[in-house]
């Protein structure tokens, strides 16, 4: 205030004076360099005092040379009139050097980003370029953990108790950390195996800097997404808090037993000690298995192997180019001859094997070698040999875990909202480990029974059914010019959400944008042409779990049709709520475990 008074003062001396020029320059100066002063000073001082204000500091200064590098790569070829060809190549060779940067600007930035990854490489197999997909799949194990002096004294300080009083034994070295939390295994006082969850301090702070961040960007770049921002903060939210996940984790877990489904199928961890469930900790139950992602990755070694190809990545990377070519040929679970390195049954036998006669010599070769040494010859017996590690029914557990997920939703209205594949285990003995469920959804009767409805639809393929749920729902997707768009589009929308992924040409209607005649219109384009209006909740829960299940699937070389894996548990939502019967569990028993079907 003193500084712009400093000014209007000048000024009017200088018109006196009719020396303007002269003055007005060094005003100015003066002002200019008063206020870089004091808004560096401003700036400063919260940067040192505000963990949110250095959190954004960070968010733009990484972020923005990305965005500034692409977009100029399209400015720059636009200028120059590259043909296509060249563009695509320069924007592949961006994909290529970027992809670990990114991955290292996500860790570096952690919080709701890591999940922002998480999601992506499991949604996007398929879909995203491959570069990105296997420098994001690290973030479903995990992330760089934090030290055991650290995690002892946010127990000690959450529970109020020393951990000599807690644990028998707490092993140091953490078996997962995640953006929110970290995870080690520790043995109760009464011997019962479990593990300890424990939530970073500083993330509720992180988070909300982080969704502001996130509400800026959309608020001037995608306003109409705006309401899509505001409810993951929501659901992000309810996950910091660990005794809403220990509620969430025994509702859904008394859910699926009342249907026979726990733990014949699946195991979810029971609640040991009501004293290590707090805010920051929660110890569960420990679960022995491996990881879905960890199985994913060993079929595919094996698979390599049994080809021939020269390692697993190479194998990964020809898949997910035959996935793209079968999405673009309209996707869905037809087990095609161009995807035979994953689906072909013999590749499979030869695999096992290959694995089984690996398995048969070390077992031969360790009891030579237990046998040379009980009669003294222990100097020249072979070295013990470690077993291969066990393989899983991939196929079984994938449809296990479709299936289950959909009771859960369609049927309970509770459901996990973020089964990625390194929140599922499998067990040894072939039943599925779900754990993690600080992110839950919850629905009412009414938008099960709509989501049933769009279930039942796309498996018949009943395209006006499919949209009139919709609209009725109050669905609104338009062109960027403001027109709406047409069935065609919205259906192929539905289809992302609840069915499978589909990237061949869509009809686009009359005109396209407003034109005349028909036309079709590359998927990925309408995407990007897209503005929804209006997006129900139930059409946001759905799609975020459908999205993560069909890309599972699409990772494990497996691609499915959600619609027709669900459209049994859709006809019992629709028939409880007509009232002509009851939910069948042992007719959904039988749904689940046919899955040879």
């Amino acid at each position: 205030l003193t500084t712009l008074c400093f000014v209007a003062v000048a000024t009017t001396a200088a018109r006196i004076l009719g020396w303007k020029r002269n003055i007005y320059t060094y005003m100015w100066r003066r002002f200019a360099t008063r206020g870089a002063f004091a808004t560096a000073g401003v700036a400063g001082a919260a940067y040192a005092v505000s963990p949110g204000f250095r959190r954004s500091v960070c968010f733009w200064s990484t972020v923005a040379p990305f965005v500034g590098e692409y977009q100029s790569i399209r400015l720059r070829a636009r200028w120059e009139r590259w043909e296509p060809s060249e563009l695509e190549a320069a924007q592949q060779h961006f994909h290529h050097r970027s992809a670990l940067r990114a991955v290292d600007v996500i860790l570096r930035l952690g919080g709701i980003y890591i999940k922002i990854g998480q999601f992506a490489s499991t949604m996007g197999a398929g879909v995203l370029e491959d570069a990105y997909i296997q420098a994001l799949r690290p973030l479903q194990d995990g992330v760089p953990p934090r030290s055991l002096t650290e995690v002892s004294r946010i127990i000690e300080a959450d529970i109020g108790v020393p951990m000599g009083e807690l644990f028998s034994s707490f092993d140091p070295e953490p078996v997962g950390a995640a953006s929110i939390a970290q995870a080690h295994r520790a043995t109760l006082l009464d011997g019962r195996e479990v593990i300890v969850k424990v939530q970073y301090p500083e993330v509720p702070t992180l988070y909300e800097a982080d969704f502001d961040n996130l509400e800026i960007v959309t608020r001037f770049l995608f306003p109409e997404n705006l309401p899509l921002i505001e409810g993951l903060r929501k659901r992000h939210q309810a996950e910091l808090d660990f005794r809403q996940e220990a509620r969430n984790l025994a509702e859904v877990r008394a859910n699926l037993s009342a249907r026979g489904f726990e733990p014949s199928l699946v195991r979810l961890p029971s609640l040991p000690d009501e004293r290590l469930c707090s805010r920051h900790v929660l110890a569960m139950e420990l679960l022995h298995g491996t990881s879905l992602a960890a199985a994913i990755d060993l079929e595919a070694a094996d698979i390599a192997a049994a080809l021939g190809l020269e390692s697993a990545d190479a194998m990964r990377k020809q898949l997910m180019r035959r996935m793209g070519e079968h999405f673009e040929r309209g996707g869905g679970a037809t087990r095609l001859l161009s995807l035979a390195e994953a689906a072909a049954p013999l590749v499979r036998l030869v695999a096992a094997t290959l694995r089984l006669a690996r398995s048969a010599a070390a077992s031969t070769s360790n009891a030579l070698a237990r046998c040379m040494e009980s009669v003294g010859l222990g100097g020249f017996a072979p070295p013990l040999r470690d077993p291969p590690e066990r393989r899983h029914d991939l196929s079984r557990a994938l449809r296990t875990l479709v299936r289950v997920h959909g009771v859960a939703m369609l049927l309970d209205g509770v459901y996990n909202a973020d089964p990625h594949p390194g929140n599922v285990l499998l067990l040894p003995d072939g039943r599925l480990g779900l754990i993690d469920y600080g992110m839950c959804g919850r629905l009412e009767g009414s938008a099960r029974e709509s989501i049933a409805r769009v279930v039942l639809g796309l498996a018949a393929g009943d395209r006006a059914a499919v949209v009139d749920t919709y609209e009725r729902a109050g669905y609104r997707a338009c062109w960027h010019g403001g027109a709406p768009h047409g069935p065609d589009a919205v259906y192929r929308f539905a289809t992302f959400h609840l069915d499978r992924i589909d990237l061949s040409p869509v009809g686009v209607g009359p005109g396209g944008e407003g034109g005349g005649g028909s036309a079709t219109m590359p998927v990925m384009k309408l995407l990007r042409s897209t503005i929804e209006v209006s997006v129900p909740d139930w059409v946001e829960q759905a799609r975020r779990l459908g999205g993560l299940l069909i890309g599972v699937g699409s990772q494990a070389g497996r691609p499915i049709s959600l619609a027709h894996e669900w459209a049994p548990i859709a006809e019992e939502v629709l028939a409880s709520a007509g009232g002509a019967r009851a939910a069948d569990a042992r007719r959904l028993r039988t749904h689940l475990t046919g899955l040879s079907a």
